[in-house]
């Protein structure tokens, strides 16, 4: 619960300096709850399967980079505009953007069908985190 917290003041935070007014739209909150359920699965996986939190600390810093990576070919490559789909930055990067500047219109429709797989995304991804670190999560031996 505290690193959910900490990710949506973060978000909201960053929202803040760029348009304060985002801030009442619901559709927003909805997608910073999903976008920090999805890094909480990203942090789960890495903490099971790492043994020390210099492992942890690489591996995150890899995964960041590895998203970066995928955005800036996915314009170049097909195949990396593939994995884009699957991935739920996309979709909170996507809705985000049409809550805080796009029209109306395209806000709901932005939340239609971007909202959908951010939710389903991320929460599979959460529960698919929660069952490897019940499975091999933090064991000492």
């Amino acid at each position: 619960v505290f690193h959910l917290a900490l990710s949506l003041i973060a978000g909201a935070t960053m929202v803040a300096i760029l348009d304060a007014g985002a801030l009442a739209r619901p559709g927003l909150w909805l997608s910073l709850c999903f976008t920090a359920a999805g890094l909480l699965g990203i942090a789960t996986l890495i903490v099971s399967f790492t043994r020390t939190q210099t492992a942890a600390s690489l591996i995150g810093f890899c995964y960041l980079m590895g998203v970066g990576m995928v955005f800036a070919l996915s314009k170049s490559f097909p195949a990396f505009g593939w994995m884009r789909l699957f991935m739920f930055e996309n979709y909170s990067f996507l809705v985000s953007f049409f809550m805080l500047g796009g029209s109306p219109r395209e806000a709901m429709a932005a939340i239609g069908w971007g909202m959908g797989r951010l939710a389903l995304i991320s929460l599979a991804l959460l529960g698919f985190a929660a069952w490897v670190f019940n499975r091999r999560g933090w064991r000492s031996a």
